[in-house]
This record gives C-alpha cells, sequence and structure tokens, in this order.
C-alpha cells in the first residue's frame, strides 16, 4: 500500500513539472499581445477577394483596410464588364495594334451616372450589370483606392474632370457627389475662350505626362458644347527584374502582313508559364504587386480570337492559381513596344443598352444640371499609348561560374518568344485590369 502512495505522488509531481515546462516555454516562445497586433496587421499575402459577400470580421472596424475591400462577385463583375468591352473594342482581326484602359472608361461611366437621373441613369447601371448605384459607387471607390499610386519611379494616377459651359448650372449636391466618389475637378466658363482650351490641354497633359501631346493638341471646346466629361489614367512602373540592354538582338517578328526586324530584349530565369486551351502565358513582374501578363496564342488562333474566349479572363483575374503550367528554365524575349490606339466607344456602350443618354428627347442630366435644356452625350472616344522598354537599364557584366558535382536536376528549358501577334494586360494590385492590348506590328 506504501509502495501504492509512493507511485501515485512520484506519478503527480512529474504530471505538475509537464505542465510547468510547458507554461514556462509558452511564456518564452509565445507572441506577446503586441506581436498578435502587429502579426494580424501584416497584410502583405492576403487575398482582398472575399469568399463571400460579407465582409470577414477582421476588417470591421478599421477604415483602411476596409477602402480596398473586393469581393469575389465584384471581380466577376468587373472581369464581365472587361470580357464585354474587349471582345467589341478590340477584337476586330484588322492587323492592326488595338489599345485600351478598361478602367479609365470604368471610370467614365461611373463619372457619367452621377450626372444622369432616371432611365437614362438607370441603362448604365443595368448595362454594367451591378446591383445598384451604392455597389457601383463602392466598387469604383475600392478600385480607386487599390490602384492608387503617387511614387517617384512608379505611379499609377487616375484623374476625372467636368468641362462646363458658363450657361450650365451645376447643382451643389451634385458637385458635392462629383468630388467625392468621382475625385472630379471643374472647368467652367465659355466654351469660346482659347484660355478655357489651353487650360482643358494643359490639365490633359499633365495627367497623362505628356504621353497623349498629340491627341490633346487635337481636343478642344466649342461653342456645340455645354458640357463634356473626361477621365485620365497616368501609368508608370519599373519592372522588378529589369531587362539588361546587353543582351538585346535584333530578330523577326512574323506580323500578319509579312516578316519585319525588330529589336528584341530577352532575359532567363527559373520561372513559370501558364498553359490554356487557346494561349501560353508568362507574368513578368513590376514594382509594387503590379504585373504584365502576356499572352501568346496558339499556332493558328490569331490574338483578337483568344480574346473571345472565356478562360483568359479566368486566367488574368485569378493568374496564380492557374492549374495548368510548366515549370523550368524560361528563356523570355519581348519586342521593344510603343503602340498608339485611337477607339471609338460609342457603339460599345449602345450594345450594352446604353442608349438614352445619346437622345436629346431622352437623356436626362436633371440630377446634376439645373435648366439643363436638350443635353446629350454625342461620343466616347479613348486615345491609348503603351511603352515597354528596358526603363533604365544600363549595360552589365555577369561573371557565371557553374560548380560541377551532384546537386539538383537540370531544369527543363522554356522558350517563350513574344516574335508573333500577341496580347498583353497591364494589372494592377489583385489583378485589376489597367490596360489590354493586341499587338501585331511592334
Amino acid at each position: 500500500m506504501k509502495r501504492t502512495g509512493w507511485m501515485i505522488l512520484i506519478l503527480v509531481c512529474c504530471i505538475a513539472f509537464c505542465f510547468s515546462v510547458r507554461a514556462e516555454d509558452t511564456k518564452q516562445a509565445g507572441p506577446s499581445e503586441a506581436d498578435t497586433e502587429e502579426e494580424n496587421l501584416d497584410l502583405s499575402d492576403a487575398d482582398f477577394f472575399e469568399d463571400d459577400d460579407e465582409p470577414i470580421d477582421f476588417y470591421e472596424d478599421d477604415d483602411f483596410f476596409a477602402s480596398f475591400r473586393l469581393k469575389r462577385r465584384d471581380r466577376d463583375t468587373l472581369y464581365s464588364f472587361v470580357r464585354s468591352s474587349a471582345e467589341n473594342l478590340i477584337t476586330k482581326e484588322d492587323g492592326q495594334n488595338k489599345l485600351y484602359s478598361p478602367f479609365s472608361l470604368w471610370m467614365a461611366l461611373h463619372l457619367l451616372s452621377d450626372v444622369t437621373s432616371h432611365s437614362t441613369h438607370d441603362q448604365i447601371i443595368s448595362g454594367l450589370a451591378v446591383a445598384s448605384q451604392s455597389d457601383f459607387d463602392r466598387l469604383t471607390e475600392v478600385l480607386w483606392q487599390s490602384q492608387y499610386l503617387d511614387g517617384e519611379e512608379n505611379t499609377c494616377l487616375p484623374g476625372s474632370l467636368l468641362c462646363l459651359d458658363e450657361s450650365v448650372t451645376l447643382l451643389p449636391e451634385a458637385a458635392g457627389t462629383l468630388a467625392e466618389a468621382d475625385h472630379a475637378a471643374v472647368l467652367q466658363g465659355s466654351m469660346m475662350d482659347e484660355e478655357r482650351t489651353d487650360a482643358l490641354r494643359a490639365w490633359l497633359n499633365q495627367q497623362t505626362s505628356d504621353l497623349l501631346s498629340g491627341p490633346v493638341s487635337d481636343i478642344g471646346l466649342d461653342d456645340g458644347q455645354r458640357a463634356a466629361l473626361f477621365t485620365t489614367l497616368y501609368f508608370r512602373s519599373l519592372w522588378w527584374r529589369e531587362f539588361y540592354q546587353s543582351n538585346n538582338e535584333l530578330r523577326v517578328f512574323h506580323m500578319p502582313t509579312g516578316d519585319i526586324e525588330r529589336e528584341f530584349m530577352r532575359e532567363r530565369k527559373n520561372d513559370t508559364i501558364y498553359l490554356g486551351e487557346q494561349f501560353s502565358a508568362y507574368i513578368k513582374d513590376l514594382s509594387d504587386s503590379r504585373t504584365v501578363a502576356f499572352l501568346l496564342p496558339k499556332a493558328n488562333v490569331s490574338p483578337e480570337t483568344m480574346l473571345r474566349s472565356e478562360e483568359v479572363y479566368r486566367f488574368l483575374s485569378d493568374k496564380y492559381s492557374w492549374e495548368e503550367e510548366r515549370q523550368g528554365l524560361v528563356y523570355f524575349s519581348m519586342p521593344k513596344l510603343d503602340c498608339s490606339f485611337e477607339v471609338s466607344m460609342t457603339d460599345y456602350l449602345k450594345s450594352i443598352g446604353v442608349t438614352d443618354v445619346f437622345d436629346p428627347n431622352i437623356a436626362d442630366f436633371s440630377g446634376a444640371f439645373a435648366a439643363q435644356g436638350e443635353l446629350c452625350l454625342a461620343s466616347v472616344e479613348q486615345w491609348v499609348r503603351v511603352l515597354m522598354d528596358e526603363k533604365g537599364v544600363s549595360a552589365a557584366a555577369i561573371t557565371r561560374m557553374p560548380l560541377a558535382g551532384s546537386g539538383r536536376p537540370s531544369p527543363e528549358i522554356i522558350e517563350f518568344t513574344l516574335d508573333r501577334p500577341f496580347a498583353f494586360a497591364i494589372l494592377g494590385p489583385k489583378n485589376v485590369p489597367l490596360f489590354l492590348g493586341v499587338v501585331n506590328m511592334p
């Protein structure tokens, strides 16, 4: 009996000792409350596309992070718009380069929705398949806040402007909405005033860093216009891994109309190629969570046909979750680019049911302007220019000393050469599409 008592006492002491060691380890190694808070605020790898419509509890009381919240249904709405507009605007098989900015067009349509009323306004909401104006406002603000960047080397600057003739009165409540929901400036005065036209051109050039100075010189105001809406987008970013100019070489690009010699930039690195039914894709990183997706159609498939495929937009919206891929030592080659395009978007708007705004007998701007008269939208155009080069890369020498002996297996060699027509997408954080283009003639 004594032996049993001693055994029980020893067992109790051992258990107590184990618990005390466990508690001490936890006290020494476990995170403090401050560490836990800091850990919770590290959202560098967070996915802001939420699985459900309801916001997750973590963001509930944080206005800053709430402004970046993009729900999965938002992404579906956005990419449905991108697909429909791309199919209408840049998939004509004409052998030419074609570019547009889905982001700038979205912002223009939101600006238009804030100056229209009744059925004229409702057609915009319905055409974009957003649930309501409040949903449109929220999604637009999320896009604006998540993409805005004003840095010395990396920039993404959206802008909006409302030009008004002196005969048009902007209602105070509309002025507040434009400033708050559209981040819009207002320029008012006589449309015949040359100084007013000069001010408009100066604003456009400033907003686009003179990249579109040619088209801007032809943009003006005349006495036939009583109001005009403008949205701009200026984007600049350095490659995360820059091209070395010393690696450039002249290569043949196979245009639809014949071959042409162009300067190609080249690099190689262990990386991934993504595979679809009609395309293969390579992702080249820019700074600050931005990327360029290069989409090379399969043989005998044009980039225009490829961009009519639903799978392209599924890939762009969630590219790093794509299952079909090849990994290896990628030899990537692409031509230097300087592409410009002017596109009319009037027919696209009419194709999604936005028609009343073009009819002076129906268009309703009463929510924004007093004594509006017969105001209507005359047209919608967009000018776009995209340049891609080494971006400040200077020549450098690299000494390579391979080591002989056992090691990892040699990676698969994968060549990804953009020497025939291709498409590209410049994507902001969270895969927001800023620019989309087709290159037939680099």
